[in-house]
């Protein structure tokens, strides 16, 4: 699962800070009539949604050069989709991550 190489870097870093720093609270969630579960309110989501932008434009040097980690991310996956086609997933090689 090629999240996996990218899991430890920016979701879940991401997803701790924001609830750390953003002031999120219970007041934050709503629960929709004849749906499970809890959701974020559109404003909270919104500023979620913000951050995660900011967090997937910065640049890192886990390929050698200073690219974004969108273009990390999709770089990795059109790598894998070219080994899927050759039918040789040998040839993919994981993005080392610090």
């Amino acid at each position: 699962d090629m999240i996996e190489e990218f899991r430890s870097v920016i979701a879940d870093p991401f997803v701790i800070n924001f609830i750390n720093y953003s002031g999120i609270s219970t007041n934050d969630f709503i629960r929709y009539e004849g749906n499970p579960g809890w959701f974020l309110s559109r404003e909270k989501s919104r500023d979620f949604l913000r951050e995660y932008e900011k967090k997937i434009q910065q640049k890192n040097q886990y390929t050698g050069e200073a690219i974004t980690y969108r273009q990390t991310i999709s770089s990795q996956a059109h790598r894998l989709a070219a080994c899927i086609d050759e039918e040789d997933l040998s040839k993919y090689e994981p993005v080392r991550l610090r």
